[in-house]
């Protein structure tokens, strides 16, 4: 909407350039990931986060629902209404949204380590009980 009034672009011009510069922002994130990759040794500190975050998916998966509604965030958005500081919003989500997988993963590894709770939340205890009851 601002380059329209700005630069007297037409809606179909604004369109196309929209896309442009979203695939440059494409091309140029992944550029500088595969040359972080060469840069950066093999188990890099951003490597170490993503893949902790990707084996434990499933922890984050189930809990995340739960422990989403012990935050509040309804103070951040009349905040954000308000103030209109996008950038720190955006900072604020970021750190809400790991704080929430780290203790969704947290919480696993606590299940995890009953072997009881463990069939019982991931597994198929109700299933397998359900079996044995019938033999």
């Amino acid at each position: 909407m601002t380059l329209y009034l700005v630069c007297n672009l037409s809606q179909n011009e604004v369109n196309i350039l929209k896309k442009v510069i979203a695939l440059s922002v494409i091309i140029s994130l992944f550029y500088l990931f595969k040359k972080g990759e060469i840069i950066e040794s093999r188990y890099s500190f951003s490597q170490n986060i993503l893949s902790l975050l990707g084996m434990n998916s499933l922890d984050i998966y189930i809990f995340h629902y739960f422990l989403l509604h012990i935050c509040d965030v309804k103070i951040l958005k009349t905040w954000v209404m308000t103030s209109q500081n996008y950038l720190l919003e955006f900072i604020i989500t970021l750190l809400i949204a790991l704080l929430i997988s780290y203790t969704a993963i947290g919480i696993g590894k606590i299940l995890k380590s009953s072997n009881l709770i463990y069939e019982i939340v991931y597994g198929n205890f109700a299933k397998k009980l359900m079996i044995t009851n019938n033999k």
